[in-house]
């Protein structure tokens, strides 16, 4: 056998260490959506805090209702994935307002003596949708979304952690359901 067809030490170290952590590569492969945002201490994969919810449609029906309801919360897509099922931005840069709210409706990133962090720093934003096809007429929706905020007044610090309030993943599942027909 020749060191072509064997595996090099690095991938049978990296096979091994995936066993050993019980980690496949579908597992790898499910992560759709990860970040790395200085002001956490660990990588998010947005998929595992996604609010989620099973509608009664169709996934084609399902993911164009994503994508209009998206592009009317001026929420800008960057990542149009079909075949694994996400929609989102996973770097967004932001100031001022989200989806024509103050971000402050939809984040915590603390407070200072000017009010809410989140309405007076410069953000960074990831959002994703995630969708998965249960059956014909069924589908999975999820929704995340997550950031880190540094003051603009150039303090130079560490950027603040942005936690989610679950108010704009609650909006989008809301107005999903609404134009499918749906209560």
């Amino acid at each position: 056998m020749t060191s072509r067809t064997r595996p090099g030490p690095v991938v049978a170290s990296l096979a091994a260490l995936m066993l050993l952590c019980g980690t496949t590569d579908a597992d790898a492969q499910a992560a759709r959506a990860v970040v790395r945002f200085r002001s956490y201490p660990v990588p998010v994969t947005l998929d595992t805090i996604a609010r989620a919810e099973e509608i009664r449609a169709p996934y084609g029906a399902v993911y164009s209702t994503v994508r209009a309801v998206l592009a009317d919360l001026d929420l800008r897509v960057t990542l149009d994935d079909t075949r694994r099922g996400v929609i989102g931005n996973l770097r967004w840069n932001r100031s001022g307002s989200v989806a024509g709210e103050r971000p402050s409706a939809f984040l915590n990133c603390g407070a200072g003596p000017t009010g809410p962090n989140a309405d007076n720093f410069r953000l960074t934003l990831a959002f994703a949708a995630f969708l998965d096809e249960l059956g014909d007429d069924q589908t999975r929706l999820g929704v995340a979304l997550i950031g880190e905020g540094e003051n603009v007044t150039g303090t130079g610090g560490k950027p603040a952690a942005c936690e989610s309030l679950g108010v704009l993943e609650t909006h989008i599942l809301r107005l999903v359901r609404g134009r499918l027909g749906m209560p």
